[in-house]
């Protein structure tokens, strides 16, 4: 390569790497607690300081009339860990967690293209940190202040080589939103048992933290919670296969579905996901560590299509698996499934509210079959699972041939 090209090529990153930056500092003047989540994680950890458990309703918030009072629905332990913050007033918490999320993603990209080893993400790492920022997924993330970042850092922590380092990083996530755990099934496929041991004693040492303080009464009010909480899943924002059938065969309050019959959505929504379920087991490479790649992907495309409220901002977790397939096309290019798999990275792209860009638009998508196109992103998480699935029987079987 001659030294223009070079120079050329370092202008381009450059210049992406500050684009990026200036991305992420329209991003933080965007910031309000008005449309925000990281309400709910202050005022749990605020409740659990004053009243011994975070399920307290939000009274930041003022709910709907009619509407059930929103509550936090998930496990004590991020209350626990975020009652730092909670010292401080719900703004400036806001931006200090902006700022977290800011270094996690930098954290999550460092560790994706590290463990994948892509040529082309390294020679143009400028535009690929602009796409990454730029991509809605990341930044309703960041504008929301959810916790995607810092479950796709564990997640991503927990396939680094390392005794039980996977485990106790999968175990600390599981506490945190249940859904993590989902990837200990790879680890019970593998027989890795170490991974198995380390991640049960340290999910039980990590679950113990609220109790030190509070006793069991967390413990007893989170039961409580799920008993009694009404999750919106079919619900735009819920990209999961679950809320696919929810939106097209049940009453619900965000459109008019084609069809009412709840039964049927429960039957087709419990055969799909024995599908996906099959479909991982399957594309599992049982052997060498070097696939380990492979099985990472598929099981985080599949967790996030299987977990019953998977929120679109949850498809930041998706950067692994991406990173994983360019490594492998660039490796053995494939025309086709390098179309299918831009498709789908642009559907991810697309946000909850993409419709009311138009009202004739927003009026077709929330009546009857018209509720198919919308969630656009639901259909570039299936699809990206395809490509992890397809991709990673190809490894497997060049690996049984080699």
């Amino acid at each position: 390569m001659s030294i223009n090209h070079r120079r050329y090529r370092s202008l381009i990153n450059i210049t992406c790497g500050v684009l990026s930056i200036a991305a992420l500092c329209w991003i933080a003047r965007l910031l309000t607690t008005n449309v925000s989540d990281i309400g709910f994680q202050w005022q749990a950890a605020r409740n659990l300081a004053r009243y011994g458990e975070p399920y307290h309703i939000q009274a930041w918030l003022h709910p709907i009339a009619g509407a059930p009072p929103p509550v936090y629905v998930y496990p004590p332990l991020f209350a626990w860990l975020f009652q730092p913050l909670a010292m401080f007033s719900l703004v400036r918490a806001q931006y200090i967690w902006f700022a977290i999320n800011v270094l996690l993603l930098w954290i999550y990209m460092r560790l994706c293209w590290k463990h994948n080893a892509s040529q082309l993400l390294g020679i143009w790492w400028g535009p690929a940190i602009l796409v990454c920022t730029l991509a809605s997924p990341t930044s309703v993330t960041l504008q929301l202040g959810q916790v995607s970042l810092l479950l796709a850092c564990l997640v991503t922590l927990g396939a680094m080589p390392g005794v039980g380092l996977r485990g106790g990083m999968w175990a600390v996530g599981a506490a945190m939103k249940l859904f993590p755990g989902w990837l200990f099934g790879w680890s019970l496929l593998r027989r890795q048992w170490h991974v198995l041991g380390v991640g049960v004693g340290v999910g039980l040492c990590s679950s113990l933290l609220p109790l030190l303080g509070y006793g069991t009464l967390p413990y007893r009010a989170f039961l409580q919670v799920l008993k009694l909480a009404h999750y919106p899943y079919a619900a735009q924002f819920n990209v999961s296969i679950w809320g696919f059938w929810q939106r097209l065969l049940t009453h619900h309050d965000y459109g008019i579905a084609p069809l009412i019959q709840p039964q049927i959505a429960q039957i087709l929504g419990g055969l799909s996901i024995l599908a996906v379920v099959g479909l991982t087991v399957w594309s599992t490479p049982r052997g060498r560590q070097e696939e380990e790649g492979a099985g990472l992907s598929v099981w985080i495309s599949g967790m996030l299509l299987l977990v019953p409220s998977n929120g679109f901002y949850n498809l930041v977790m998706l950067i692994w698996p991406l990173c994983w397939c360019i490594r492998r096309l660039e490796m053995k290019p494939q025309q086709g499934l390098i179309r299918y798999l831009l498709l789908s990275t642009l559907l991810c792209w697309i946000p909850p509210g993409w419709e009311a860009l138009h009202p004739a638009l927003n009026n077709f998508t929330h009546r009857g079959w018209g509720l198919l196109v919308l969630v656009p992103s639901f259909y570039g998480l299936l699809g990206i699972f395809v490509v992890c699935v397809v991709l990673s029987r190809q490894s497997m079987q060049s690996a049984s041939r080699g």
